[in-house]
């Protein structure tokens, strides 16, 4: 069923497939949002006035109007304002000349056009066939400007995107201080707010909250969308759930208001403590895009609807089936410590056992002996590569291997020659102290002039290098916020951290046009810009920099409730673990890491010969198993104490992979331990470790857990001890019943 609009009287039902989504337009033209949810067939305006609440006179509430009866105060608005009798926080803030705009806008039209209405030079879910957008526009007479609001649904997704225009009719300037995404607002349903947060090293984390009466603030001021927290959120009560993420990448903000009605209200956009824009006459701003998803069936349904959706809309159609390397990064095997000597003995080991592709990590160029040096100085430090880095990496490809490089673009060190030349593009204040993050700066990306001398080095080593790989990293937060380059054009600081970004943007661009063969894999400090922004320019992004297996079994799992296994790079590292100093058998570190796109992350020339060859054969396996997981699904099982679970599902449904893992011993285990694993057909067979068993059975009993030791059965027992683990493969047959 293809992607419509309906309109009823002052309905207007959006619906595909899969959800419908029906706004109503009040007496005032703005919007009551009315419902979203599991697609609905109604056809009368009864029907669609049902779904209304009752009307009720809300107690001293302010009046639209003088003579009017419209409140504003308990209506669930589409895109609500402050300032109009409803006093949550609203979601557009405007200014003419130091004097507050209160919105009185008059609704225009609703148009169609087919696909999604990309936008010039920022990332957004791609034009794919099947999609479709409706325009909706108001414009404020008095106030002299005019709105314009995208939906987007596809044919199929429980998905509905949206991003909001605002344009300046009038001589004077607009100031825009405020302009969120989107706003979603649920009725009274005893919601919980589910988000991911934490730390370097611990990103991801899942927490939990009761909405009620209250306003939750989940947010980034850093510069980036952060460790601390991630622009996805979900809505949870029973089995439904909403979940919201925005399309990008630096400063953003996620507000939740519960009222005193039981409404809940979700704001999503760019974080309107960092963020104003002048508009001169005749322009306009458009906000990054965010995405709703719906979801009867629970959060980890959710989970792979967010994960389909970003695989299938976001990540660039040039990667999104395509195999990917697995690679063996320099870091933790030698740190600074490179000489070219060492490095081939090592790609030499690398390539023994299997591995795609040679990643050199940080400490390769200008005179990068330690992390307070060199950053902004891309060409080889001569003493490590005495013949250049173009020869070196001639020697890589001449041994069948890939060739990737570490970079860090948007910083500098006050002792690069870059600085030197251009002391113009770092971003701190004109008088007064600045702050150091890891003894660097970072550079003024809002300025085009700096991305363009960034570029330059950066294209010079990619063509000398015939580069196929890059890690791309950040390693500082943003602080100072001050462009020389703003403050030349007499615009506004405010506007600072959103050109960043766009900076950002514009040099991933300038190598996707340039190099389109050269994958970009996404880092800050591991998991610290991990968003759908930078997975339309990256297909991959190093998920985390704790590399310890029993760590990444929470991060992986937090991870995937917003984005699919295939935008997860992970490696396996050595123990005792870099990060936790935790030791894992090698068979765990690989069940962990082959959920995702894999790796090495450590010294081969160190390991035992027994080591080598178990890598190798993880890497043929997992070369094997790697369509499953570019184009699957991950399904995180409930934890159980001493062992987790989790489900790779292919996604036609007929192949299961189920990573098991005993993370504690436990004598007092079940004989009978079992995980429900979904999608599973009732009519079909399904073969598990050579046996065939009846779908009806295994929907009804659940998928066995491999047993684990409980002080009686060791000869029979497959897991054993402290962090062991178990990989369990399911096949469903041609032929159903």
């Amino acid at each position: 069923m293809s992607v419509e609009i309906k309109q009823l009287g002052s309905f207007y039902h959006l619906r595909n497939a899969s959800v419908s989504y029906i706004m109503r337009r009040l007496e005032n033209d703005m919007f009551e949002h009315v419902y979203f949810g599991r697609r609905l067939s109604v056809e009368t305006i009864e029907d669609l006035e049902y779904l209304c609440p009752a009307p009720s006179k809300p107690s001293g509430a302010v009046k639209y109007t003088k003579n009017g009866t419209l409140a504003l105060s308990d209506k669930a608005l589409e895109y609500p304002v402050f300032g109009t009798g409803d006093f949550k926080t609203g979601a557009m803030r405007l200014e003419r000349n130091g004097v507050p705009v209160y919105p009185d806008l008059q609704f225009e039209t609703v148009t169609e056009a087919q696909g999604t209405c990309p936008m010039a030079h920022f990332p957004c879910v791609r034009d794919e066939e099947g999609a479709k957008t409706f325009l909706f526009s108001w414009v404020d007479p008095i106030g002299q400007y005019r709105v314009e609001h995208a939906y987007t649904l596809f044919e199929h997704d429980p998905v509905i995107t949206r991003k909001v225009r605002i344009e300046n009719l009038a001589a004077d300037d607009l100031t825009v201080s405020s302009l969120m995404s989107s706003a979603l607002a649920l009725p009274d349903g005893n919601w919980e707010l589910v988000y991911l947060s934490g730390n370097w090293a611990r990103e991801f984390d899942v927490k939990t909250m009761k909405v009620d009466h209250a306003d939750i603030v989940i947010d980034s001021k850093y510069g980036s969308s952060s460790h601390k927290h991630n622009p996805f959120t979900a809505f949870v009560s029973g089995n439904e759930v909403y979940t919201t993420n925005l399309i990008y990448s630096g400063n953003f903000m996620n507000r939740a208001q519960g009222d005193e009605f039981g409404n809940l209200r979700l704001l999503c956009g760019l974080n309107p403590e960092t963020f104003a824009w002048v508009l001169k006459a005749g322009e306009s701003f458009e906000t990054p895009q965010a995405y709703h998803a719906y979801s009867s069936a629970g959060l980890q349904e959710a989970a792979r609807v967010n994960q389909r959706f970003v695989q299938d809309h976001i990540v660039s159609p040039i990667w999104r089936n395509r195999s990917r390397p697995v690679v063996l990064n320099s870091w933790e095997a030698m740190y600074f410590d490179l000489n070219e000597k060492n490095l081939l003995r090592l790609a030499e080991e690398a390539r023994a056992i299997g591995v795609d592709c040679f990643v050199v990590d940080d400490g390769w160029f200008g005179h990068r002996d330690n992390d307070r040096s060199s950053l902004g100085d891309w060409h080889a430090d001569r003493k490590k590569f005495p013949d250049g880095l173009g020869a070196f990496a001639r020697k890589i490809h001449d041994a069948g291997m890939q060739f990737g490089l570490w970079f860090e673009p948007e910083m500098v060190n006050e002792d690069a020659a870059f600085y030197s030349a251009h002391p113009a593009f770092v971003v701190r204040p004109p008088q007064g102290r600045y702050s150091y993050g890891r003894g660097q700066l970072v550079l003024d990306f809002a300025n085009p002039a700096c991305v363009e001398a960034v570029y330059a080095q950066m294209k010079a080593i990619i063509e000398q290098t015939k580069l196929d790989y890059i890690k791309w990293d950040m390693n500082r937060d943003v602080t100072e916020a001050y462009s020389p380059y703003l403050a030349s054009q007499g615009r506004s600081q405010k506007e600072f951290y959103h050109r960043y970004i766009q900076g950002v943007y514009a040099l991933h661009e300038k190598i996707a046009n340039d190099f389109p063969h050269v994958l970009v894999e996404g880092c800050a400090s591991g998991g610290g810009r991990f968003d759908a922004g930078i997975l339309y320019y990256a297909p991959q992004i190093w998920t985390s920099d704790n590399t310890d297996a029993f760590a990444r079994l929470d991060i992986q799992a937090g991870c995937a409730l917003a984005y699919p296994m295939a935008c997860m790079s992970n490696h396996i590292s050595a123990v005792p673990n870099h990060q936790t100093f935790r030791k894992t058998g090698l068979t765990m570190r690989e069940h962990v890491a082959v959920f995702g796109i894999l790796g090495l992350e450590l010294d081969l020339c160190q390991c035992a010969p027994k080591e080598k060859e178990q890598l190798k054969t993880a890497i043929a396996k997992y070369e094997a198993m790697q369509p499953l997981i570019l184009n699957g699904t991950l399904y995180v099982h409930p934890k159980h104490e001493g062992w987790r679970a989790w489900t790779a599902i292919a996604r036609n449904e007929t192949t299961y992979l189920t990573g098991f893992y005993s993370t504690v011993a436990d004598l007092r285990v079940s004989r009978n331990e079992r995980v429900r694993v979904p999608d599973v057909d009732a009519n079909a067979k399904y073969t598990i470790e050579g046996c065939s068993i009846d779908g009806a059975v295994l929907k009804a009993g659940g998928l066995r857990v491999p047993l684990r030791f409980n002080g009686a059965n060791g000869e029979m027992a497959v897991l054993k001890g402290d962090f062991c683990s178990a990989l369990t493969w399911m096949e469903k047959g041609e032929d159903g019943r």
